[in-house]
């Protein structure tokens, strides 16, 4: 008898991200250097690889259609880059984090959605449309909204450049999402990249949680339990 648990393919992701952490707080040399390669030098390369594999999944229709439902598409918007970062800051301020730590909190709060959410709505049964306009719309808005937010919230902890920071975004978002859009365009139809490129996109998110928890084990050893409270909180007052 052959079983099928057609319900674990979900979990993938999760139990991947765990692997690396896992892996990369136990053994920290592994990830934090390759002989004389320095793997932090990967993590924007990475992040642009991702982005890109983000925007063959889109098309200009995800972007129109905010057109039929502007209603929850502004109410999301708010929600993304208002509450989520008030509530960031909040919760660093009420733990009293160190000023980097507390600058990433909000810096989570701040940042727009991804192709895990829109995965992780389709999982939940929610709507994936209205999932995937947000995606793009805040994508779109982050070179903005992200830096300003940034700028007023975690200004008090870390230096933030208002302009550097819309410039990095929009070197490592909005161009290889465009051209990510444009690929999609031109092999519309051809699903061999849309089957690849998910996997290597989660793939990526994998080797930089790994790579930036190497980098920062033994201050998250330190503050391991309050952050993790931290995160939770935000998540569940998020949902």
């Amino acid at each position: 008898m052959k079983w099928r648990l057609p319900n674990l393919h979900g979990f993938g992701f999760t139990l991947s991200v765990i692997v690396a952490v896992a892996l990369s707080m136990s053994w920290p040399h592994l990830f934090s250097r390759w002989g004389s390669f320095e793997t932090k030098n990967l993590i924007v390369p990475l992040i642009q690889l991702i982005m890109f594999g983000m925007g063959t999944t889109l098309s200009l229709g995800d972007f129109g259609r905010v057109l039929r439902m502007p209603w929850p598409v502004f109410v999301g918007i708010v929600l993304q880059f208002l509450v989520m970062p008030v509530v960031g800051w909040s919760i660093a301020s009420a733990f009293g984090f160190e000023p980097v730590i507390a600058a990433g909190v909000v810096l989570v709060g701040a940042c727009p959605g991804g192709v895990a959410s829109n995965v992780i709505t389709y999982l939940a049964g929610g709507n994936v449309p209205l999932s995937v306009t947000m995606t793009a719309c805040s994508t779109l808005l982050s070179p903005i909204m992200t830096p300003l937010m940034m700028k007023l919230l975690a200004g008090q902890y870390v230096p933030v450049s208002f302009w550097g920071m819309m410039v990095d975004i929009l070197e490592m978002i909005l161009v290889p999402v465009a051209l990510g859009l444009v690929v999609n365009r031109l092999l519309h139809g051809r699903q061999a990249l849309g089957r690849v490129l998910p996997f290597v996109s989660m793939g990526g998110i994998c080797l930089i949680i790994a790579i930036i928890t190497s980098l920062s084990r033994d201050k998250l050893l330190a503050v391991a339990p309050t952050l993790i409270l931290a995160v939770a909180i935000h998540n569940a007052v998020g949902y």
